[in-house]
């Protein structure tokens, strides 16, 4: 199950026009992790996938059962071009 902050979904969804709510569509199977830190005592991860035909970084920690989302964005360019690498497409 996904969860988040709704203040926090209206602000990512005007700042990079991702809804946190397309989590629903993210494709697990062939995302990358790119990144882990600690932030306030909180493990975050970095991963890039897609959702639909759009590659996306998503930014997220682990709430027990749930997954929070962070924050959501188009994967940059080098992201783009390393989880095209990652998953055989270059």
């Amino acid at each position: 199950m996904y969860e988040w902050d709704e203040s926090k979904r209206r602000a990512n969804l005007a700042k990079h026009e991702i809804d946190f709510a397309d989590m629903a569509r993210f494709d697990w199977m062939d995302a990358v992790y790119i990144k882990t830190e600690t932030v306030d005592f909180e493990e975050r991860f970095t991963v890039l996938g897609r959702i639909d035909t759009r590659v996306i970084a998503v930014v997220f920690t682990d709430r027990g059962t749930d997954v929070r989302i962070i924050s959501m964005r188009s994967a940059t360019r080098a992201e783009l071009q390393h989880w095209l690498s990652v998953n055989g497409y270059d």
